[in-house]
Parts: structure tokens; sequence; C-alpha cells
């Protein structure tokens, strides 16, 4: 599970999830639209499959809903939706 969409290296990751099926990425921070030169908007679309909504609540610097507007903001189709909110999660934490 790499945090922050793989921060400053998200295209890293990206590439070496194409390699490593149990390589994840999860959004903590990094929609948050603090570091407004990410294009997470895309990395969100192409990973949606291996990619879990993170949080690091209460230890943001920002409300902790921001996030979830933003992803939800995307108009994800509600399958896409529900894998990154919720069975995702349930398939990370069973293996």
């Amino acid at each position: 599970m790499v945090p922050h969409l793989g921060a400053d290296e998200i295209p890293a990751y990206v590439a070496l999830m194409e390699r490593h099926e149990n390589l994840w990425l999860d959004t903590t921070m990094a929609v948050a639209g603090l570091f407004p030169t990410w294009e997470w908007e895309d990395v969100v679309r192409k990973v949606g499959d291996r990619l879990l909504y993170g949080t690091d609540f209460p230890n943001v610097p920002y409300a902790w809903d921001r996030e979830i507007k933003r992803l939800v903001a995307l108009e994800l189709p509600p399958e896409t939706q529900r894998r990154l909110f919720a069975d995702n999660a349930r398939r990370v934490f069973a293996m």
C-alpha cells in the first residue's frame, strides 16, 4: 500500500502497478488540494481498481470530508466509487 498516491513519484508507482498485482495506492492527502500541481484525477481514473480512499484523520490540516467531496465530484461510475470507498479495502485486508 503506497500512501498519498505515491506523492511526488506518482508516475513511477503507476508504472509499477502494471507489473505488480499486489501493489495498491491510497488517496491520503493527495486529493485534498494541498498540492495543486498533482494531476490526481487521471490517476484515480486509471488505477481505480487498486485504489483505496485513505485518510490520516484526525491528523489532517483540512476538513475531514474534503477529499471525499473532491472524489465524488469526479462523477466516477457508481461501481468505481463503491470500490474506492469500500470494496477495495475489503479486498486488501482479506489478503
